[in-house]
């Protein structure tokens, strides 16, 4: 035995001596420059390296009687010992006249291309379909290296963080873009609040394959994307380098390759290092962050392995750590740290389509309730004594400093879903608590409503309002049965006594919040009906994306403004009518392609934009007279659709249109998408025309389209917190037709045969200003001109200047 071991211990004094490191540098032979990116291997092995951009090179464990052979494109290959020199100069070939030779290529930018052209083989997302379990722990914290430990924030931070959340969830994928992940435990220090379990999967990006990588912006509904360095031509808009060719085995190595973008182009990129598998140029192992922190500040890092019994690569290994420079707690920076670990992954076993909706996060109702044993069943890893640490500091707590701390979580998130628990099966929506608008002045909303707490097949919502200013009390009650969960197949009964602004198009579905800018015009109301409405719709979904709504309406309308109808049942002509009693059958169908909500607390937020989305409304009605009832028919359509261009920003596209067949009294009409109120206004109204007035023009057939396309940041990148212009372009048409003019009294009606034209520039944050060390509230201006053949005599008044502003984290 021990002859073996002294035989053992002389091999590898053997190996040691005649197995080293050779480090060199390679020239061109003419000029003497140092030749980048040169292709070094080792004879009869599969030991290999490639130059840097000085030449330069080193290869491990080679022998100094090794054959090395060097080559590059445009030279003579070169053949020498390993041991013989460290300089190495390679010949130039030489060439005709007309005879071009690229002396440079990168060869990072050949393996990028390569990378490219495999993502859809290597891209999960772009497979059937996969399912796996998933961990994420959520820490908040200070910035560790500037802790001042004199403060008693500073003393705290030192041992334990201020939060450290768990949460295990289940994901599902089906291609192209279904996903739904079930959170079935939830666990954050010092509270039952699953916030943290709501925000992580937003704030965690799955995979790198995507051509932008996307966030939730710091306003709401703002989505900020990342030009990917895997994106289709990136190579024209990143560098890329190839730092370090790794050789794991015979025919099997890794490409190490650094990326930022490139100084001319114009996008929001990344910068950072990518790990690539030399046989399928699948992804191993990503670090990125933001190359200009001036949107978001982030750092993310994922690792990749090969799937048991399977090539293919996937995600195993999530970080994602979130700075917040400008927000400070007891005089500390604050970081959001998280860090997911995925196991259990099934690429082989196909499962049920029908468990996907709307929701691409739900969190169950006993997620919170999880006992030690589950925890210690799917945590990977266990706790750090920081993290003991910290779910121990808050069980210590006072109860003053118990409610304080769970106040603060708590109302963060209501505030961001929108919904308050009252009891556990009563909600309070806050969405229109504080609503306001000119007929009105201050309208104040109580909507309280049940939860799945009270009953998952029966849903009860109440609403109770009242307006400062007309001095009328407003009310709503709805029942909703939850009639099958495969098809999202749902019946609601509804009676409601409110108001409506006449001639405005109410599409069948409003579950998707409307973008805040487009929402300001709802302030403006300053012509209302009085309503009252009995309703009954039943909706499903037949395919994916989609949902059908069918729907039956008897209503009473009463105009509080002045205005009369001819009752077209009379002659002579003269009969006028004030008061209308319709009733309605319609049936609508609405496609919004992408579109996922994610669930917070007892509410849900919009977490990916839909987009193409395309509605249609098709209503059968009839006036109901004294005399007899009338028959007509109104079709209603709209198209939404968002375009990103990488190095070129977002085009957004609203294309809506209308035609009613038959004669109806104004309130049932369309009024023109005018944005500009008679009492005057300052702020932009998106989808709108800021030069028309609210209800300027009148039409029984219209279309309108609205073209808006934002550079966001590609067009300025000041250095400066407070100046960062974002601009948009502006354009809007409008036409539309009336017949029947005669038929109405007292309300002016201005057709659009003519058409209605406007052209606007926009630019965003020429001011920002922080707000509670944790808020941007950003102001810029927008320039709107009207032309064309409704353009106004006065030149002055065919133009509009409004205030573009944000409010951002």
């Amino acid at each position: 035995m021990k002859k073996l071991y002294f035989l053992g211990l002389l091999l590898a004094f053997s190996f040691k001596i005649y197995s080293q490191n050779f480090t060199g540098q390679i020239f061109d032979a003419k000029t003497k420059e140092p030749l980048p990116f040169a292709s070094i291997a080792v004879k009869n092995t599969n030991k290999g390296s490639v130059a840097d951009e000085f030449g330069k090179f080193a290869l491990s464990g080679v022998g100094k009687d090794n054959i090395l052979i060097i080559s590059s494109l445009g030279y003579f290959t070169q053949y020498f010992k390993s041991g013989s020199s460290s300089q190495i100069f390679l010949e130039p070939k030489l060439t005709d006249l007309n005879e071009v030779v690229v002396r440079f290529v990168n060869p990072a930018h050949k393996i990028i291309e390569a990378a490219i052209i495999n993502k859809r083989q290597n891209d999960p997302e772009k497979w059937p379909y996969f399912q796996y379990k998933i961990y994420h722990k959520s820490v908040v914290t200070g910035n560790l290296d500037s802790l001042n430990e004199d403060k008693k924030l500073g003393k705290r931070l030192k041992n334990n963080d201020l939060y450290v959340s768990e949460s295990v969830a289940i994901r599902k994928f089906l291609n192209p873009n279904l996903s739904k992940e079930i959170v079935i435990g939830s666990k954050t220090s010092g509270t039952k609040s699953t916030l943290f379990s709501s925000l992580t999967p937003m704030l965690q990006q799955f995979g790198f394959y995507r051509d932008f990588i996307s966030f939730q912006g710091r306003s709401l509904q703002e989505m900020v994307n990342y030009t990917s360095p895997l994106s289709e031509g990136s190579i024209k808009r990143y560098d890329f380098n190839l730092k370090e060719t790794i050789i794991n085995a015979e025919n099997d190595s890794t490409f190490i390759i650094e990326f930022e973008p490139n100084k001319k182009a114009k996008i929001d990129g990344l910068q950072g290092v990518i790990y690539l598998h030399s046989g399928d140029y699948a992804l191993q192992y990503v670090e990125a962050e933001p190359a200009n922190s001036g949107n978001l500040n982030f750092k993310l890092t994922q690792n990749y392995e090969q799937i048991s019994g399977s090539k293919r690569w996937f995600p195993t290994d999530l970080v994602a750590e979130w700075q917040l420079p400008d927000f400070k707690i007891g005089g500390q920076n604050i970081r959001f740290a998280i860090h997911s670990k995925i196991s259990d992954i099934d690429i082989a076993t196909p499962f049920d389509g029908t468990i996907f909706d709307e929701n691409s996060l739900v969190i169950n109702q006993d997620a919170v309730y999880q006992k030690d044993d589950f925890w210690q069943l799917n945590r990977p890893d266990s706790l750090s004594l920081r993290d003991k640490n910290t779910y121990r500091y808050h069980q210590q707590l006072s109860v003053r400093k118990k409610i304080t701390q769970n106040l603060v979580i708590n109302a963060s998130e209501w505030y961001t879903s929108g919904m308050i628990p009252l009891t556990k099966k009563l909600d309070l929506s806050i969405q229109n608590l504080f609503d306001a608008n000119v007929y009105e002045g201050f309208r104040p909303t109580l909507n309280v409503l049940t939860n799945d707490n009270f009953s998952k097949f029966m849903r009860i919502d109440g609403k109770l309002g009242y307006g400062f200013m007309d001095k009328a009390v407003k009310y709503e009650g709805r029942f909703r049965f939850n009639l099958s969960e495969k098809y999202k197949a749902k019946l609601s009964v509804a009676y409601r006594n409110d108001i409506s602004e006449p001639a405005n198009v109410q599409y069948f579905i409003w579950n998707s919040p409307q973008i805040p800018y487009e929402l300001i015009r709802t302030f403006q109301i300053a012509r209302a009906d009085s309503l009252s409405q009995w309703k009954a719709e039943l909706s499903f979904r037949p395919i994916k994306h989609s949902t059908i709504s069918v729907a039956l309406v008897d209503e009473y309308r009463n105009p509080t403004y002045n205005y009369k109808f001819h009752n077209p049942m009379l002659d002579p002509r003269n009969e006028m009518m004030d008061r209308f009693h319709n009733q309605e059958v319609s049936i609508g169908f609405r496609y919004a392609f992408g579109e996922q909500f994610s669930q917070v607390g007892r509410g849900s937020i919009l977490t990916a934009v839909p987009s193409p989305t395309i509605l249609v409304n098709l209503i059968n009605g009839q006036l109901c007279y004294p005399e007899g009832k009338v028959g007509y028919t109104k079709l209603n359509t709209k198209i939404e659709y968002n375009i990103k261009t990488p190095g070129f920003g977002d085009t957004f596209i609203n294309l809506s249109a209308g035609k009613i067949w038959g004669n109806l009294p104004y309130p049932f009409l369309y009024n023109g998408r005018g944005g500009k109120a008679e009492q005057g206004n300052l702020i932009w109204v998106a989808n709108h025309f800021n030069t028309m007035g609210l209800y300027e023009f009148t039409s029984d057939q219209y279309a309108n389209l609205f073209l808006t396309h934002s550079f966001g940041q590609l067009l300025f990148k000041p250095k400066s917190q407070w100046f960062q212009p974002d601009v948009s372009l502006f354009q809007g048409v409008a036409f539309g037709t009336m017949a029947n003019l005669k038929y109405h009294d007292f309300v002016p009606i201005k057709t659009l045969e003519k058409g209605f034209f406007e052209s606007g520039l926009m630019v965003d944050n020429l001011y920002r200003q922080k707000l509670f060390k944790l808020l941007h509230i950003g102001a810029g201006i927008g320039i709107f001109n009207r032309w064309g053949g409704n353009k106004l005599e006065k030149n002055n008044d065919n133009w509009a200047y409004r205030l573009v502003w944000n409010v951002k984290f």
